[in-house]
């Protein structure tokens, strides 16, 4: 077997220094900058988070009113967001549930971190529901209205 030999190459001097540069030597990288702007700081909240939500009404009696997803950033989708009714007639969301243990305990799987990604988020998902609501109440009147006597 052939024995390699470890070469090693001249380093090169910018032009004007001395000799030319060695072609051999690959030009010097220049490294990238370190970018200004903290990317997760904690005391920023949620700037232009703008999610787009879709939800489908439920029928019947029962305390949830519609169910759907939400796409935050253009990157991240959360399914199974719920609209429900409060004891206080109110309207409530409720993010996505998973059970924890043998137990019949659940914990939220995806969850805004910060007062005001909660309020952007659910403030977009009950936005949506009133629209399909108010949407569903016309389409019912409208109905309504053209049953002959």
């Amino acid at each position: 077997m052939e024995k390699l030999e470890k070469k090693r190459l001249p380093l090169a001097l910018a032009p004007g220094e001395g000799e030319e540069p060695n072609e051999t030597v690959a030009p010097s990288i220049e490294p990238h900058p370190e970018p200004e702007l903290e990317l997760f700081p904690h005391h920023t909240p949620a700037p232009n988070m703008k999610p787009q939500v879709t939800l489908e009404l439920l029928t019947g009696a029962g305390r949830k009113k519609a169910i759907g997803s939400a796409t935050v950033y253009n990157a991240i989708a959360i399914h199974g967001i719920t609209v429900v009714e409060g004891k206080a007639q109110t309207l409530q969301v409720r993010m996505p549930r998973a059970p924890r243990g043998a137990q019949t305990r659940h914990s939220d799987i995806a969850y805004p971190i910060n007062k005001t990604a909660r309020q952007t988020l659910y403030g977009a998902v009950l936005q949506e529901y009133e629209r399909l609501y108010a949407a569903a109440e016309a389409e019912r009147q409208k109905t309504k209205l053209q049953i002959p006597d």
